[in-house]
């Protein structure tokens, strides 16, 4: 995915009303009320449209008589044809008068509907104002058509009511495209309804092809013809202007389609959006005339503003109307009217590949963001028929490291691995490529690629491999690449002018956790950014939220993750940009809680400060700056609230639904995962990290998920990978603990301690190995320390001291407390727990509802709720705070008083009964 796809998909806009019809008519209710007595009703509408339909339960609703006919394409010309069908007898089709008469006779108090008004014969077409007179009549009239003006004013006059079939609503075609293919999933749902635009047709046949393809093209001849019919109806102009459309695939100024733009816009085919650009300025059509742009953005004739199709499908049909010359001819004239990133890929379009290439290059030396500059040279690189020359493949290179592409990068640099040359040029783009291996994974090729390039290179060529080499030791073995670095830094110094070797060593130093290595990273951060090295910038500061992730500062790591992420979207690196918004994700949902209140005063004990981002990565909207610095381990939060868990699984969920780096997706799918698990969506957080690549803290979460699931024989084992985490390391060992006291055949020998990571997790190890004597007051003090680093792992502390209490008093007060935190934090199943362990207290929550006669209570309810969720009985009772065996028998209990056979039968009947 290149990294302009955020921006693009800010701008595409679905034109459907909004879910709410209150201000929309009700299109049958008021053709119903027109047709009370004698009239003419007109319903218009786009193909597809639903035109047919509504007729169809206007017939079916009339308690007289119906007579339906229709004209048809073919026989278009052959006179009083449409009423034909619908009387089923021949007509004087000479004169219009006595037509109407014959057809009045028939009818009477009955109901005429005809459909495909837009092939109908003249002489219908004048009969029908006179048959209105005497008779109730129901037209459905496709736009656009070529009915002539003269008798579409006549129709006009005589109509009671000309009505426009409204398209259907965002929430309407979702649950239509849903009701055809039911297997889709939501993020393609909504790829179909913004492809149909409000269109029933559409949506039924993109909906199949979906299912069938996991595309959103169309299977269906039919609605691609009479799309395409109804197109044909079009003056040129329009039908050029909505091809145009097709073509761009985005809204435009209506100026720019030219006098095609108050065709389309009479017949429903596009919409007017806020227009962008200022009032008063000059925008050429494709034409080839001058239009200035009005304030107004109302859509009128006059000036439409921006607009956009309100169904792509139908632009897209309309684009592919065009034949090859055509095409082309239109293509080129986009590009002289659209900016160079367009541009550029309009001329390839074309097959005028030289001038796209020269433009592609041209553009990427104006243009001041990353994103941008990527896209455009690796098009450049990439288009048949063009040779690159070395300089173009090194500069795309680099805009697609500092973008995040390291792939694309690699690849783009391919043809110059082997070249035989050793100019300046050729070695930096080897270089390059080992560098571009090492982000891409590929450790081993990073390696021998680095490895091949000589020793006497330029002092920055030199320091480039050498950075390579570094991190790729570090990568496979932190304790060789000490031994690396101590090499480095006899060969270039501590502080190498390169800015991408001060980072790697100082990448060493955070591997090791050595002194002041947040002020090192962060220093390294600040210099690239000054120095406009954008993928070291990037770079280190990923690697300083990650260390600082996995020592357990999850507030710092959150913060400075979404000042990166807002640093990367204003240069469209969207792929940094996802792993930023995606870590800062995981670190909410695995804190637990948020800080509203900080105090001012310094921490207590005197460690380093950690700089700002500075230059390198400013603040959103704040304009660059020097190195600032921050509170390395900022004091207890004087006011904590529970993190809006609904607000973390929106995004990370929103977030999924992009194309994402592997990296992005596992920590978005963690963060959701665990905050669906935790509030007792055990099913929907499974299927979520199954779907997730397989990292450390997806690991974790999906051990996690399978303990809190009532599975803790699937919790025990972890990545030896998560070792180097501190943080993950602890958390799998303290789930193992809580695994083997839940009966999971653990040996927990070597659970005892962790290496490195937050105090607290080594407080709660070492209260796992205490005696039962000494265990209670050890669970207090971790409880204690957990409550600023994560929020629920103090819940389970302060459960697990409510375990091993064994005065009733203490266990109940450290029970209640993890109760109440675990309300207000949404953790249902540990809540569960909890209260099941309350019971051993005689402290019972249980809901008491009536018992007399043949109701279900309260508790039974809300556990064939949870059985109609599809929820097993392990997982219910793990929400409720009470055993299976207590589970199975309120599902008994709700069995017998319904007088269903299986709980499903069961479940069904309440679910209908809580619908009523």
């Amino acid at each position: 995915m290149h990294e302009t796809e955020s921006a693009e998909q800010a701008g595409t806009h679905v034109m459907l009303p909004p879910d709410t019809r209150d201000a929309a008519p009700d299109v049958l209710s008021e053709a119903q009320r027109a047709l009370a007595e004698p009239g003419l009703v007109v319903l218009t509408g786009g193909p597809g449209s639903g035109r047919t339909r509504l007729l169809a339960r206007l017939g079916e609703a009339f308690s007289g008589p119906v007579f339906a006919g229709g004209g048809l394409a073919t026989l278009r010309d052959v006179p009083a044809f449409a009423l034909t069908r619908a009387v089923r007898v021949r007509l004087p089709g000479h004169d219009a008068p006595l037509l109407a008469e014959a057809v009045r006779a028939r009818v009477r108090g009955g109901l005429l509907v005809l459909d495909d008004l837009q092939w109908a014969d003249p002489v219908t077409l004048a009969a029908l104002p006179l048959i209105a007179a005497h008779t109730r009549v129901a037209v459905a009239l496709r736009t656009p058509h070529r009915v002539p003006g003269p008798a579409l004013a006549a129709l006009r006059a005589a109509a009671a009511a000309w009505l426009a079939v409204p398209p259907l609503t965002s929430a309407e075609a979702s649950a239509l495209v849903s009701g055809v293919a039911p297997g889709l999933d939501p993020a393609a749902v909504a790829a179909v309804v913004r492809q149909a635009g409000g269109s029933p047709l559409a949506c039924q046949a993109l909906a199949r092809h979906a299912q069938q393809t996991g595309g959103t093209g169309d299977d269906a001849g039919d609605l691609r013809h009479a799309i395409a019919g109804a197109l044909a109806d079009l003056t040129r102009p329009a039908r050029t202007a909505m091809a145009a459309l097709g073509l761009l695939g985005r809204p435009v100024p209506a100026a720019l389609l030219g006098s095609g733009a108050a065709e389309l816009a009479d017949n429903g085919l596009i919409a007017s959006l806020p227009s962008a650009i200022p009032a008063g300025d000059p925008v050429e059509s494709i034409t080839g005339t001058l239009s200035v742009v009005s304030a107004t953005t109302r859509p009128t004739r006059a000036d439409l503003g921006m607009v956009a199709a309100v169904s792509p499908y139908v632009a897209e049909v309309a684009a592919g109307m065009l034949d090859a010359d055509a095409r082309a001819a239109l293509h080129r004239r986009l590009a002289r009217l659209v900016p160079p990133r367009e541009a550029v890929r309009h001329l390839a379009a074309a097959g005028d590949t030289d001038e796209a290439y020269r433009m592609a290059v041209s553009a990427a030396r104006t243009t001041n963001r990353a994103g941008e500059r990527a896209e455009l040279l690796l098009l450049a690189c990439r288009l048949p028929g063009a040779v690159p020359d070395a300089e173009v493949r090194v500069a795309a290179a680099r805009a697609a490291l500092a973008t995040g592409q390291p792939a694309a990068a690699a690849a783009v640099l391919a043809p110059l691995e082997h070249a035989v040359a050793f100019e300046s040029t050729v070695v930096e783009a080897r270089v390059l490529r080992a560098e571009a291996l090492l982000q891409a994974g590929d450790l081993d090729g990073a390696r021998h690629s680095a490895a091949g390039i000589p020793a006497v290179l330029a002092p920055e060529l030199l320091a480039a491999r050498d950075r390579v080499l570094l991190l790729t030791d570090l990568a496979d073995d932190p304790a060789v690449a000490v031994g690396t670095a101590a090499s480095v830094i006899a060969r270039h110094g501590e502080q190498p002018a390169h800015t991408g070797l001060r980072a790697a060593l100082a990448a060493v130093a955070a591997a090791r956790r050595a002194y002041g290595w947040e002020n090192a990273l962060a220093s390294a951060t600040a210099a690239a950014g000054d120095a406009g090295d954008a993928l070291t910038a990037r770079w280190s500061a990923w690697v300083l939220v990650e260390t600082l992730a996995a020592d357990g500062r999850l507030p710092e790591a959150a913060h400075l993750a979404q000042v990166a992420a807002g640093a990367c979207q204003a240069d469209l690196a969207y792929s940094w940009q996802t792993r930023f918004v995606a870590a800062g994700l995981w670190a909410a949902a695995l804190r637990g809680h948020a800080v509203t209140a900080v105090p001012a005063q310094a921490p207590a004990r005197a460690e380093p400060a950690i700089p700002a981002f500075g230059a390198g990565l400013p603040s959103p909207g704040q304009p660059p700056r020097g190195v600032a610095t921050v509170p390395a381990q900022p004091a207890a939060p004087s006011v904590v609230e529970p993190v809006l868990a609904d607000l973390v699984v929106h995004r990370a969920g929103d977030l999924m639904d992009r194309s994402l780096p592997a990296l992005a997706r596992a920590y978005a799918a963690a963060a959701a995962g665990l905050v669906e698990a935790d509030a007792g969506l055990l099913g929907a957080a499974r299927a979520r990290l199954d779907a997730a690549p397989r990292t450390p803290v997806a690991g974790w979460v999906a051990a996690e998920i399978a303990w809190l699931d009532g599975q803790p024989d699937r919790a025990a084992g972890w990545d030896p990978d998560t070792d180097r985490i501190p943080l993950l390391s602890g958390l799998h060992r303290i789930t193992a603990r809580w695994a083997a006291l839940d009966g999971a055949p653990i040996d927990v020998t070597g659970l005892e301690s962790a290496a490195g990571g937050p105090t607290a997790i080594h407080q709660t190890l070492s209260a796992w190995a205490a005696s039962s004597a000494a265990a209670p007051s050890a669970f207090a003090a971790s409880a204690a320390a957990w409550s600023s680093v994560v929020l629920r792992e103090q819940v389970r502390c302060l459960i697990a001291q409510g375990l091993h209490e064994d005065e009733s008093d203490l266990a109940v007060r450290a029970l209640l407390t993890a109760e109440d935190l675990a309300e207000r934090a949404g953790l249902v199943v540990l809540r569960g727990r909890a209260q099941r362990a309350l019971r051993r207290h005689s402290v019972r929550r249980d809901i008491r509802g009536p018992r007399a006669g043949d109701e279900l209570t309260a508790r039974e309810q809300q556990v064939m709720r949870l059985v109609a969720a599809g929820d097993p009985t392990r997982r219910i009772a793990g929400q409720l705070g009470v055993s299976a065996e207590t589970v199975e028998t309120h599902i008994r209990s709700a069995m017998r008083k319904l007088g269903a056979r299986t709980r499903t039968e069961a479940a069904v009947r309440v679910r209908e009964a809580l619908m009523s």
